[in-house]
């Protein structure tokens, strides 16, 4: 490791998994680029965590203990691109584990790419034993993405970066990741199902507004798939409202984005009128979501010209008014 800096810091977060840590650390610690620091940091475990850490003599580990009253997954996350020393940053975590030459391959895609910021790489999924599990079959290539370009192909792509895969100039982290909030103990995220991973996305595409991105397609990571990870235990449609909403948010500030503007507001309409749909008590839909969906209908047909392709991707509500038009057309000829 460089005396003064080191060109990279793996910042690895952990709680309360001891059993699973020493896997992570061992793998990380084999890696074939080796000029980086190990930042472990633990959110105050109560298993051994700290004994076994402190235990390990290679220099290139530094270990942090959070206070108990900043114990939040989001803090801990923040603090290692605060505390980390080196120019790039990966945070993982502790059940993942990285196959040997992952920094290196990461390491020098972004040095190969100038002006590009972060890169992540594709995954396999192993069960909580550590064993493969079944993998669905994909022909992707490495890609690069042009400023604004990891924004406007989600919509098609929906490619979905996993946290521990992500690697990024420290340079480029955007301003709203400041830690200081989360110092304060009556501070809240907010209600977790409304936002669940959507940050895995929103991180990414908050960099390519400035800088490229880029995708290694070589499964690099293995992820552990087990009951206890927190994004097995939430909703997977809730999240669609405020993700497509602050996409939108990001994609305004990209010129020449406009009809992508539109396109991810008809996806947080898409999801608004599925969550108000599904959790209609009555058997009929009822006036306030029927008169929702038309204003949505209403702003679909208004910008089909410059936004075609939001105008495809509103085509279940467009269909979804014809359906209710037509049921309540129905009902009053049956009154007649």
């Amino acid at each position: 490791m460089s005396v003064f800096a080191p060109p990279l810091t793996v910042a690895l977060l952990t709680y309360n998994r001891r059993h699973y840590l020493q896997e992570a650390i061992e793998a990380i610690l084999r890696q074939s680029y080796r000029d980086f620091e190990l930042l472990v940091l633990d959110n105050c475990s109560t298993d051994g965590t700290a004994e076994y850490v402190l235990s390990l003599a290679d220099p290139r580990i530094r270990y942090i203990r959070n206070a108990a009253n900043n114990c939040t997954v989001t803090f801990n996350c923040l603090s290692a691109y605060h505390l980390a020393i080196g120019r790039r940053v990966i945070a993982t975590h502790d059940d993942d584990i990285m196959e040997n030459d992952m920094l290196e391959r990461q390491m020098r895609f972004l040095d190969e790419h100038p002006g590009t910021a972060l890169v992540w790489c594709r995954v396999s999924d192993i069960d909580q034993d550590g064993k493969p599990m079944l993998q669905a079959s994909v022909n992707d290539v490495d890609q690069v993405f042009a400023p604004g370009e990891y924004i406007t192909s989600f919509l098609r792509t929906r490619l979905w970066p996993m946290p521990s895969g992500v690697m990024l100039d420290r340079a480029a982290l955007p301003k709203g990741y400041r830690i200081e909030r989360y110092l304060q103990p009556k501070v809240t995220d907010g209600n977790p199902m409304d936002t669940a991973g959507i940050a895995d996305v929103l991180l990414p595409a908050r960099i390519n507004q400035k800088y490229g991105v880029g995708y290694i397609a070589a499964p690099l990571l293995r992820r552990r798939v087990h009951l206890n990870q927190f994004s097995h235990t939430v909703s997977l449609s809730r999240p669609g409202v405020p993700l497509y909403r602050r996409l939108e948010r990001i994609a305004r500030g990209v010129k020449g984005l406009a009809p992508d503007v539109l396109h991810f507001r008809t996806f947080v309409d898409r999801f608004d009128v599925q969550d108000a749909i599904t959790t209609n008590k009555p058997s009929v839909v009822s006036p306030v979501i029927t008169r929702r969906i038309k204003r949505v209908v209403g702003k679909l047909v208004e910008n089909a010209d410059v936004a075609p392709g939001a105008f495809l991707a509103g085509l279940p509500i467009f269909l979804l008014k014809n359906l209710i038009t037509r049921a309540r057309r129905d009902e009053l000829s049956s009154l007649q």
